[in-house]
């Protein structure tokens, strides 16, 4: 027999030899779809699990205050009484007239520039403390005192505060943890929230127009009002 009468017969033979690799190959990497009803009790079980364990998790969501912390939420705060008002230790003070309450960490960029304009603003309010006055209340760890003339706000365990400062100043105690973002702020009138904000020091234009607001009145009239009010205070000095 010629060798070449029996080459296309070893052809066919290599190649279906090479067929049941290739079967092998595409049945491991190619799985086939679920059946619809097997599909549809898998999905009723995930939603099940779902059901049961969500009301589970939120009963046992971390309580935000205790006894050894408390999670401060200014935002939640307003139209209420000043919740940790009976923490301060000025809050005999802050009961009565008008305040913008500042909350701070020694160490808050944003604290230790917002302080200084507040410091400003009670400057140049001095002597009209019925109008508006400024408490800036240290939230611990405590700085340890009032930082020097031309001292960075973030130099470690320095206070933002001035020495000479006209803002009435107060605490948190250190025998709870506290979590809040600072700068905290809240304008209170006789103890209750009119406003607040987190993680911002509103300016002077802004707290103006909450007080219009808070007193029930024509709020662009009584911004401009008290606006006017303001820069005669100021004039008069």
């Amino acid at each position: 027999m010629r060798p070449g009468k029996i080459w296309p017969h070893r052809i066919w033979v290599r190649l279906r030899l090479r067929r049941r690799p290739v079967k092998a190959l595409l049945k491991q990497f190619i799985r086939p779809l679920p059946s619809i009803p097997r599909f549809a009790v898998t999905a009723c079980l995930g939603l099940t699990i779902l059901g049961v364990t969500t009301p589970i998790l939120a009963i046992n969501e971390p309580a935000k205050v205790t006894t050894r912390y408390e999670v401060l939420e200014p935002e939640t705060w307003v139209g209420k009484e000043l919740p940790i008002l009976e923490y301060i230790n000025i809050a005999e003070t802050l009961r009565k007239g008008t305040w913008l309450v500042l909350l701070y960490h020694y160490d808050c960029p944003d604290c230790g520039r917002a302080i200084p304009m507040y410091e400003q603003m009670a400057r140049d309010l001095e002597g009209n403390e019925d109008f508006l006055q400024i408490a800036l209340i240290a939230v611990p760890p405590y700085g340890s005192g009032p930082a020097s003339p031309g001292q960075s706000p973030a130099t470690p365990r320095r206070s933002p505060v001035s020495e000479n400062s006209l803002c009435t100043l107060g605490r948190l105690p250190e025998t709870k943890e506290w979590f809040v973002t600072t700068p905290a702020t809240a304008l209170i009138t006789d103890g209750h929230v009119k406003a607040a904000w987190e993680e911002k020091a509103p300016n002077l234009d802004i707290i103006l127009q909450k007080m219009a607001k808070a007193n029930k009145i024509d709020e662009k009239q009584r911004f401009f009002t008290l606006k006017t009010n303001f820069v005669r205070h100021i004039e008069r000095r």
